[in-house]
């Protein structure tokens, strides 16, 4: 499937998983070839997502995802990330589930 955001255009594949409030998809554009997709339902409250996406990457924020596009289609907020390489969950698995507490306040900061 083929959105048009504000950005651009982007091609929306295949379930990742979810996250947060909404479902993750595969995406991709002619500039950006790693992207995901999280789709959040269009319900009372819901735009708190691209109000928490427009904030964060207005400052700038190391260690946090940007948003590189973000709009409507159909019911669903969209919101286009960079495809982050692995999750925090994945992270936490491989080192046994604890992290040293230098590495705690690096991911927390």
């Amino acid at each position: 499937m083929i959105i048009r955001l504000q950005q651009g255009e982007w091609e929306i594949g295949t379930d990742v998983g979810s996250g947060g409030f909404g479902k993750v998809l595969e995406a991709r554009s002619a500039e950006v070839p790693n992207a995901v997709a999280k789709l959040v339902p269009i319900d009372p409250g819901a735009d708190r997502e691209l109000l928490i996406g427009d904030a964060l990457t207005a400052a700038r924020l190391l260690h946090v995802v940007p948003i590189l596009d973000s709009g409507q289609v159909a019911g669903d907020y969209v919101l286009i990330m960079p495809r982050a390489e692995y999750s925090l969950r994945t992270h936490l698995e491989a080192a046994g589930g604890e992290l040293e507490v230098d590495e705690v306040v690096q991911i927390l900061s």
